[in-house]
């Protein structure tokens, strides 16, 4: 635990709550049912927080054994997940795709893609060039390939476009992290909180709208990438450092950094209204639940890991989180 960097674990401390959140629509009253939101700005989150980790490791010159060290940590747990999870607890019905290819977790597929995106453009110091040009891609493909939804427009297809730029934010953040870093806790908190009140504007505006209104939704992928960035230098500041330093706070952020996959995986599966009449109480035990639910499938990965790799068995790292 010493080589990580407290900002970045609150930050995907933060990143889960949002995008469970999102889910949990069905668990608040219908007139405020709005507020199960957050997801795109949730998701937002963790693509800036890979491609802020993976900056902080070397990069091996044989990219397929390197690519082999990020698939390790996605794969076994989307296959048990899959298997035993999904298929015994929750009684989904098995196929190739998903038991192979991580099912509707679009986000496994993503970032494994990202992954392939990312090892190249580092490999050619191309970071700040590919945050300009995946922006303006993103955009290209909005107008050009994107069907017109009913939904908001970060819940089809485009999502697999428009984080990329995102995550080359985190890793140009990470190589640049002491220039950028900053004691103007006001200014940046002040221009998150914009950034993330525009970007639900321009969300209000389009979402389900016809004709021009509709495309006023792409503009929300600017101050998204704003919210983003000031969001991390309002995190990476000595009172986040001061936070971590309170044991049973550290304890708890951390550990649900840890599961942030496995929290992603177990979301929509665990969703129960069974305690709606505890609003808002409810919202905090079926978060809990599902974090019960994420560590016990880490559990299981660990057991297949080890049992197909090549180590002693270890118990003691069976039950490890971080």
């Amino acid at each position: 635990m010493k080589d990580k960097i407290l900002a970045i674990e609150f930050l995907k401390f933060i990143a889960a709550l949002m995008i469970t959140n999102s889910h949990f629509k069905p668990l608040y009253p219908e007139a405020i049912s709005a507020l199960g939101t957050f997801g795109a700005p949730g998701n937002a989150l963790f693509f800036f927080a890979s491609g802020y980790v993976l900056s902080l490791g070397k990069l091996n010159t044989n990219g397929i054994n390197w690519y082999k060290k990020r698939i390790k940590r996605l794969w076994p747990t989307t296959l048990v997940w899959n298997t035993f999870f999904s298929y015994l607890i929750f009684n989904t019905s098995l196929s190739f795709a998903g038991v192979w290819l991580g099912g509707g977790a679009w986000f496994v597929h993503c970032i494994a893609i990202y992954y392939i995106l990312y090892y190249f453009v580092r490999k050619l110091k191309l970071i700040r060039f590919s945050i300009i040009f995946s922006f303006i891609f993103s955009i290209i493909y909005f107008f050009t390939f994107l069907p017109i939804s009913k939904h908001s427009i970060y819940q089809n297809d485009w999502h697999y476009i428009c984080f990329f730029s995102i995550m080359m934010l985190g890793a140009y953040c990470a190589i640049h992290r002491e220039d950028i870093k900053s004691t103007q806790i006001k200014k940046n908190i002040i221009i998150s909180a914009i950034s993330f009140v525009l970007f639900y504007i321009f969300q209000a505006i389009g979402k389900g709208k016809e004709g021009s209104l509709y495309y006023v939704q792409v503009l929300s992928l600017l101050p998204l990438h704003s919210f983003i960035y000031y969001f991390y230098k309002v995190i990476d500041m000595d009172w986040c450092n001061k936070l971590m330093n309170i044991k049973p706070i550290k304890y708890i952020i951390m550990s649900v950094s840890a599961l942030t996959l496995e929290i992603y995986l177990v979301g929509f599966s665990s969703i129960n209204t069974n305690f709606n009449h505890l609003f808002p109480l409810n919202l905090l035990l079926i978060f809990i639940i599902i974090c019960i639910q994420a560590y016990l499938l880490k559990i299981l990965t660990n057991i297949l890991t080890q049992i197909l790799g090549d180590g002693d068995f270890n118990l003691r790292q069976v039950f490890k989180l971080f």
